[in-house]
C-alpha cells in the first residue's frame, strides 16, 4: 500500500529537477528567486487534489504561480534580432498536476552572505496531524514532521 507521504515524495522527486531549473532561470532573469505564497487557504488532506490559487503573489513581486509554472522564462536575446524566446516550460501534463495539488506549497526566498537561496515547503493535514517537509535550493529534502499549528496556517520556525 502506498502511503500519502510516499506518493507525495514520488511526485516531488519527479518535479524537483524542473522546479530547480525554473528557479535558476527566474534568478538569471530577475536577479532573485521566485517567491510563492501559500497555494491553499485551507490545508489539503494529502490525498485529495485541491485547486491551487495560481493568482496569489507577494505584493512586491509581479509574478504569480501561473506565471512561474508556464511562461516567464526567456532565452538570452538573439544577437541579431534582439528577440527572446520562452524556455523551460513544463509539459501540459505537469501543468495540469501543479494546478491541483494534494499538499499546500510555499516558496520562501532569502539573500545572505552565501548569496540567494530558496526553500519549498509542502504541508497537509489529516486525522494524524499537520505534516510538513522542506526542500532547499541545494535539493536537500527534510523528513516529514508533525508541526504545531492551528491547521490552516504555517507554523513559525518551520524552515530551519
Amino acid at each position: 500500500m502506498v502511503t500519502k507521504q510516499t506518493a507525495i515524495d514520488a511526485r516531488l522527486t519527479e518535479l524537483l529537477p524542473q522546479v530547480a531549473l525554473l528557479q535558476d532561470s527566474y534568478l538569471a532573469n530577475y536577479s532573485r528567486y521566485f517567491q510563492g505564497l501559500a497555494t491553499h487557504a485551507e490545508l489539503p488532506d494529502g490525498e485529495t487534489f485541491a485547486p491551487v490559487d495560481v493568482t496569489v503573489r507577494p505584493s512586491d513581486q509581479p509574478h504569480n504561480y501561473a506565471d512561474f509554472w508556464r511562461r516567464i522564462h526567456w532565452t538570452e536575446p538573439d544577437e541579431e534580432t534582439g528577440e527572446r524566446e520562452e524556455t523551460h516550460e513544463f509539459p501540459e501534463s505537469v501543468l495540469a498536476e501543479v494546478d491541483s495539488l494534494t499538499t499546500r506549497i510555499r516558496f520562501d526566498v532569502s539573500c545572505g552572505v552565501n548569496g540567494h537561496s530558496w526553500a519549498l515547503t509542502l504541508d497537509y493535514a489529516d486525522e494524524t496531524g499537520h505534516w510538513a517537509k522542506t526542500v532547499d535550493a541545494t535539493e536537500v529534502v527534510s523528513d516529514w514532521e508533525i508541526v504545531e499549528s492551528t491547521g490552516d496556517e504555517f507554523s513559525d520556525g518551520l524552515l530551519a
